[in-house]
């Protein structure tokens, strides 16, 4: 047998390919050779997440910084509803003020006054003032604008244009509008229908005085009325009585209370009811009362003495 190692052949041994030559060295010169320097890494930054795809952070977030208001302007804005006009200088006061009445201020005053039912005007451009303890006889136009005129001067109806002002002398405070109606009494109105005209005029003026909160004896009615011009009746059905007698018992009823100011209505009537009206009227001026009497078409009013004066007076 031989021997394999023999097989080995010295161009083997000086070629190093054989089994027992020693490792090969690394070649120097590849290490000798410039590279170029890394480059640093970069760290990857995460795309920013879509709109729809945000969440609301974790944890209690600061508050957001409140915005103050803007300025105000320099100059005022523009009105866009213009002023109104200012009242007369005799009913200069504001409403409710408190005022030093004298012999010269008005207890009512109106200033153009209208009233309208739908297109048609029934009382428009009245002007009037009343002084204290007068009595004031107003001629209208026709039996509806003595009722609207009456209704509206008593502030029991809405004027549609002036204004009506009350100095109400016992706590010298100007009213206006719905306030009126404290202090202004009103008769009875023949175009509109009390309920209390199926009871017995006695019992019409009672209720007046107890609606007041005061009392009437036997003694003190019966005076009233014989004041009046209604002596002998005060058993008799109210709505019995002539148009002119009604009114007679509408004022007294008004005056019920004592109203600084009193509106009464008074239709035509006979010339002793006429009468009748100028007697108490000017008793009621004396007593301290501002009495407006409203009449209507052709009548004539009576003349009487320097308390009392006719407006109106057809030709």
């Amino acid at each position: 047998m031989s021997d394999s190692r023999g097989d080995s052949t010295p161009a083997d041994a000086e070629s190093g390919d054989g089994p027992d030559a020693p490792a090969a060295e690394p070649d120097a010169s590849a290490d000798d050779t410039e590279r170029p320097p890394a480059e640093p890494a970069v760290p990857a930054v995460p795309a920013a997440p879509l709109p729809s795809q945000a969440k609301a952070p974790g944890g209690a977030t600061e508050p957001v910084p409140a915005v103050p208001p803007p300025a105000a302007p320099t100059s005022p804005l523009p009105r866009t509803v213009p002023p109104a006009a200012s009242p007369p200088a005799a009913v200069g006061a504001a409403v409710g003020a408190v005022l030093v009445p004298d012999a010269s201020t008005p207890v009512l005053e109106a200033a153009n006054v209208g009233v309208r039912d739908r297109a048609r005007w029934l009382v428009r451009g009245l002007d009037l003032s009343l002084a204290a303890r007068t009595v004031t006889w107003l001629v209208t136009l026709d039996p509806v604008a003595r009722d609207a005129t009456a209704l509206a001067l008593a502030g029991r109806l809405a004027v549609d244009e002036g204004h009506v002002h009350v100095v109400d002398p016992r706590d010298a405070t100007r009213r206006s509008g719905r306030a009126v109606r404290r202090v202004v009494g009103i008769g009875w109105v023949p175009r509109l229908r009390l309920l209390e005209d199926r009871a017995r005029v006695g019992e019409v003026v009672r209720q007046a005085h107890r609606r007041a909160g005061s009392r009437l004896d036997d003694e003190t009615l019966d005076s009233l009325l014989t004041d009046a011009g209604l002596a002998g009746t005060v058993g008799q059905a109210a709505d019995d009585l002539p148009a002119s007698q009604k009114a007679l018992l509408g004022l007294v009823a008004a005056v019920a209370g004592d109203p600084p100011v009193v509106v009464a209505p008074f239709p035509s009537g006979s010339a002793q009811d006429r009468d009748a009206m100028t007697a108490f009227t000017e008793r009621l001026a004396r007593d301290g009362s501002t009495v407006l009497v409203v009449t209507a078409g052709d009548f004539r009013p009576p003349d009487a003495g320097p308390a009392t004066r006719v407006l109106g007076r057809p030709a």
